[in-house]
């Protein structure tokens, strides 16, 4: 039973500093000098908060979440955030992005645009400035592929949801 107690308290705990950070982003927002956005929102009042403080974009990412088990995946998500938000907020996607199909599942569930992680890191680790080039061209490269391969004409435009399940 002392287990439990503890957990209580530190659930009780994490909400109040949940509940002080609120105004953070409303904080960056009056003194940011470029566009805002804030990470790491799967849940529908996270989302409305972004919104109501003035961000410009939201990013969904897992950063790290997927060392916990259970944990609702980012791809699984995306579509979520993306009906919650609407066009008020720019959507990003910074969740596992590594091959064209990847960012084409992406576009299709809602993102806007997405981010490159490990790869760029990848890239820059192996032959530095070149291997972030080589990195992004076989990504973009990939990407073409994809799009011909799923009828999508241009990555601007949203693909059709059901790419997102056969890409």
């Amino acid at each position: 039973m002392a287990g439990a107690a503890g957990t209580e308290s530190t659930a009780r705990a994490n909400r109040e500093a949940f509940k002080r950070r609120r105004i953070v982003p409303r904080m960056l927002r009056d003194v940011a000098l470029r566009d805002l956005g804030v990470a790491n929102y799967f849940t529908d009042p996270a989302f409305q908060r972004a919104v109501d403080a003035g961000m410009d974009g939201v990013v969904v990412s897992s950063h790290g979440g997927r060392q916990v088990d259970g944990a609702v995946g980012s791809l699984d998500a995306l579509p979520g955030v993306a009906a919650a938000v609407g066009d008020r907020i720019t959507v990003l996607f910074d969740s596992g992005i590594r091959t064209g199909a990847d960012v084409i599942k992406a576009l299709a569930l809602g993102a806007k645009a997405v981010m490159l992680g490990r790869p760029y890191a990848y890239g820059l680790g192996l032959a530095g400035e070149s291997g972030v080039r080589h990195v992004i061209r076989c990504l973009l490269a990939e990407l073409e592929i994809s799009m011909a391969l799923a009828g999508v004409t241009c990555p601007a435009y949203p693909p059709r949801p059901d790419i997102a399940a056969s890409a």
